[in-house]
């Protein structure tokens, strides 16, 4: 099985500078568990944030 079989074509991606609430919000309104973390100013990629991170400290 291919890779590409199983994940999302289409990436979602949140600048680095967003909040956890915008980050959770994207998850739930694409119906997605990860964003990719986007350095805008430098072009880069950055770590990729997932649902159990987007809820904030102590998981809330």
């Amino acid at each position: 099985m291919a890779i590409g079989e199983i994940c999302s074509r289409e990436v979602v991606f949140i600048g680095r500078n967003e909040s956890v609430a915008d980050a959770a919000r994207l998850m739930r309104q694409h119906h997605i568990g990860s964003l990719v973390v986007a350095d805008r100013t430098g072009g880069r990629l950055l770590p990729v944030v997932d649902a159990s991170g987007a809820r904030g400290p102590g998981g809330r």
